[in-house]
C-alpha cells in the first residue's frame, strides 16, 4: 500500500530544497526586470558606445550542472530577444556552459564581447578567478546573482524593501574599462 503521509512529507521537502537553492544563488530580481533595468542604465556608461561599435554582443553563461542557472540563462535570453536594443543599439546573444576560465576569455575575445551575464550557480571562487581574468579587458560584467558583485562582477541587481536596487563594483568597473556617469552612481549601491 502506498504511504501518502510519506509522499506528501518527501513532497515538502523537496520544495523547501529547492527554495533554499533559489535563495543561496541570490536572484531577487527576475530576469526580465534585469533586462529592463539594464536597458536603461547602458546610456549611463561613458564607454559603452566605443565597446559595442554598431553592434552588442551579449554572452550569456551559465553554470550546466546547476538547473537554477540554465533556467535562468532561458529567461534571461527570452528576456532580451524581446527587446529591440541595448543602449540604442542592436544586440545578439550567445549562450554558453561554463568549462574553464580560460575557454571563457577565448570566447569573450573571439566574438568581442560587449556584455558578459553571468547566471546564478557559480561559487565564489569561480566569480573571483572569472573577475581577476577580467581585468584589462574592455568589458561589462553583470551577475543575476546579486552576490556576484562584492566578489567581482561590475553589475548586478537585488532587491531592498521590495524595490530593485543597482549594485556596482567600482573598483572593478574600472579595472575593466567601465566608466557610469555620477547620476547613475548615485542611485546605485556602490561596492568598493
Amino acid at each position: 500500500m502506498i504511504n501518502i503521509k510519506a509522499i506528501i512529507v518527501a513532497f515538502v521537502l523537496l520544495l523547501l530544497r529547492g527554495s533554499n537553492a533559489f535563495a543561496a544563488d541570490d536572484v531577487s530580481v527576475p530576469p526580465i526586470l534585469q533586462v529592463q533595468l539594464l536597458t536603461k542604465l547602458l546610456p549611463y556608461e561613458r564607454n559603452f558606445d566605443a565597446r559595442a561599435g554598431d553592434h552588442v554582443h551579449v554572452l550569456i553563461v551559465a553554470k550546466g550542472q546547476s538547473a537554477l542557472s540554465l533556467r535562468t540563462q532561458g529567461q534571461l535570453l527570452h528576456a532580451l530577444q524581446e527587446v529591440p536594443s541595448l543602449g540604442g543599439l542592436p544586440h545578439s546573444e550567445i549562450s554558453l556552459f561554463y568549462r574553464s576560465t580560460q575557454e571563457l576569455m577565448a570566447q569573450i575575445k573571439g566574438m568581442h564581447s560587449t556584455l558578459l551575464y553571468l547566471m546564478p550557480g557559480f561559487s565564489s571562487e569561480q566569480v573571483q578567478e572569472i573577475a581577476t581574468a577580467l581585468i584589462g579587458t574592455d568589458i561589462l560584467s553583470v551577475s543575476a546573482a546579486a552576490s556576484d558583485v562584492a566578489t567581482g562582477m561590475v553589475l548586478s541587481f537585488d532587491l531592498v524593501s521590495g524595490k530593485p536596487v543597482i549594485q556596482i563594483n567600482i573598483a572593478q568597473a574600472k579595472r575593466q574599462h567601465v566608466d557610469f556617469t555620477s547620476s547613475l552612481l548615485g542611485l546605485a549601491r556602490v561596492i568598493q
